[in-house]
């Protein structure tokens, strides 16, 4: 990623997260491509192509660096945290299975399983670190693991001023 003049309202960045294929919980089929229509809308709307990070698990042409296992998800949040100056935007869509272990909410990456995955705290720990104006974390982590006996991820709207948090859907 490299910046560019930003002009008066600072750059936009977006890290986009789309696992379809998750064996231990269930696979999806809606996830890649519902990343992929977001990228195209975020350049409508003045998103920079080249600031927009985009990690599938539904690629024709494999590449390890994009596709969302736990190390390339953290590794793009955090690079995505700290990119951003004071006038910037951040912007973290994730679209998968989300459950909640023993109270910690976790994102479940490519790789990950029913206790093995992306912390929600620690995504809106590198968030809260980063000098970015505007933070918003979009999460479409689906529920469907309730049917397994695990609860899908519990809303934890205590997340701070400057960080908005939207999630698609309520627990179970």
């Amino acid at each position: 990623m490299r910046r560019t003049d930003p002009g008066p309202g600072g750059e936009k960045w977006a890290l986009l997260v789309g696992v379809d294929k998750c064996r231990d919980i269930g696979e999806l089929t809606v996830c890649a491509s519902d990343v992929l229509a977001l990228k195209a809308m975020l350049v409508q709307i003045g998103y920079p192509s080249d600031h927009i990070t985009v990690l599938v698990d539904d690629q024709s042409d494999f590449n390890i660096n994009t596709w969302p296992t736990l190390s390339n998800v953290e590794r793009a949040v955090t690079r995505l945290a700290r990119v951003a100056d004071s006038r910037d935007t951040i912007l973290f869509f994730f679209s998968g299975h989300g459950v909640n272990d023993d109270g910690s909410n976790l994102l479940v990456p490519t790789d990950g399983d029913l206790k093995k995955g992306i912390a929600l705290d620690w995504v809106c720990g590198q968030f809260a670190s980063s000098r970015a104006a505007e933070k918003i974390v979009l999460l479409d982590a689906c529920h469907s693991s309730a049917s397994k006996g695990v609860s899908g991820i519990i809303p934890d709207l205590k997340a701070g001023a400057d960080l908005s948090m939207l999630f698609s859907c309520e627990k179970d």
